[in-house]
């Protein structure tokens, strides 16, 4: 197999190809790719990388969550069907309760920081 390049020299500029792996992630920089780009841009590619590792990492945790809620669901007595939605229902729920734990945390810094000031 033949290496994907993260970089091609065009008309005496270098452009980025946006080659992927097997599994959709930006291709890891090569040395001839460290050499032709300039630092700001191999950090800009390095951070574009690792937020696409991160997002399929976490596509592939929220589909393991399901999975894994879907079974415990169905063994419960539930249907399939209704698994999805219910999982929705919950993950929904806690993304509630944590938006709302933070809210609270951040209007207590700011009572803090105003009673100093008084």
């Amino acid at each position: 197999m033949k290496h994907k390049e993260a970089s091609r020299l065009r008309a005496g500029r270098v452009e980025m190809t946006g080659a992927t792996d097997e599994n959709g992630v930006l291709v890891e920089l090569s040395g001839f790719d460290i050499e032709r780009l300039a630092r700001a841009e191999i950090d800009a590619y390095n951070e574009r990388r690792a937020g696409r590792i991160a997002s399929r990492r976490d596509a592939a945790r929220e589909a393991d969550d399901l999975r894994r809620f879907t079974e415990a669901y169905i063994e419960a007595g539930g249907g399939r069907n209704e698994a999805a939605s219910a999982f929705r229902e919950q993950r929904d729920r806690q993304a509630t309760e944590a938006a709302s734990r933070a809210s609270a945390s951040v209007l207590q810094d700011s009572r803090r920081r105003i009673r100093k000031v008084l």
